[in-house]
């Protein structure tokens, strides 16, 4: 079975698949991809698709053992999504733990009777972004999995004369690059990780208890200290290197300075969410 829910932006939950709410069909698990042409003398040539934003439905049946039950469920749905729509922060509609990223703005209600404790409740959804997403995440630690003193790499990683350098794999086994949200650890002064051949550098320093974020998702590189204030990175970056450049499909090494850790939460995106068992 399907696991279907709903999780607004501050966490709460609604699922789909278990009365109150109980889906009966939409078309969440059908895509189309605009496309972008240039038209010639011998037809129309496709020069790409570019994911816009698109508009999806589900119809759900509202039911409950009594009336009080039955207008509570009513009104926690609309409280659960309308907080989103208000404070223009989209929720995420997940599908077999994969999510789009998205607002419920409507609802059309049928089968309505009065007195009845169900009815039929079409809810209308919008995303801008038109993919389903599965994060996987993974700790790189002090420890790593192989480590030497002053490894030289054929690459200049400028890890070199680094007293203690380790080494681990990543693996995205998806057919398109991905992208990824870096979270680094401090303390470390001018922390650096190199994934396959580009290097993802900040000159920057990190005490005990603050952490660096690169999104290539998100287009950020943001510092945070232990008050929970934030400082933009950007500009620190080594500008060598593309610090936004997505993970290549396949294994590729992954080698940083030994004296922080890190974690790296990939995101695989897909126009329909996959099928699993």
């Amino acid at each position: 079975m399907m696991e279907i829910y709903y999780l607004n932006a501050k966490g709460e939950k609604l699922n789909l698949t278990e009365w109150p709410y109980r889906i009966q069909t939409g078309d969440i698990l059908n895509y189309k991809k605009p496309y972008i042409f240039s038209q010639t003398s011998y037809g129309g040539e496709i020069l790409g698709f570019n994911p816009e934003l698109v508009e999806k439905n589900i119809t759900l049946t509202v039911s409950a053992k009594s009336m009080a039950e039955y207008y509570a469920a009513l009104n926690h749905f609309y409280d659960v999504v309308d907080y989103d729509v208000v404070n223009l922060i989209p929720g995420k509609l997940y599908v077999n733990g994969q999510y789009m990223r998205c607002f419920i703005f409507g609802s059309e209600k049928t089968e309505w009777e009065y007195g009845c404790n169900w009815l039929d409740n079409a809810i209308a959804i919008v995303s801008g972004t038109a993919v389903w997403i599965t994060e996987s995440t993974k700790s790189f630690t002090t420890a790593g999995s192989q480590s030497g003193a002053g490894l030289d790499y054929p690459h200049d990683y400028g890890f070199d004369y680094a007293p203690k350098v380790l080494s681990d794999t990543i693996v995205n086994d998806n057919y398109a690059a991905v992208d990824f949200r870096m979270t680094i650890y401090g303390p470390a002064v001018n922390p650096s990780v190199a994934i396959g051949s580009n290097v993802y550098k900040i000159y920057t320093e990190l005490t005990a208890g603050e952490y660096l974020v690169i999104d290539t998702q998100e287009k950020i590189v943001e510092q945070y200290d232990n008050m929970g204030g934030m400082t933009i990175k950007y500009n620190n970056r080594e500008k060598d290197y593309e610090i936004y450049a997505p993970i290549p499909p396949g294994a590729s090494p992954v080698i940083w300075a030994g004296d922080f850790g890190f974690d790296l939460t990939t995101y695989v995106k897909r126009s329909e969410p996959k099928w699993i068992l």
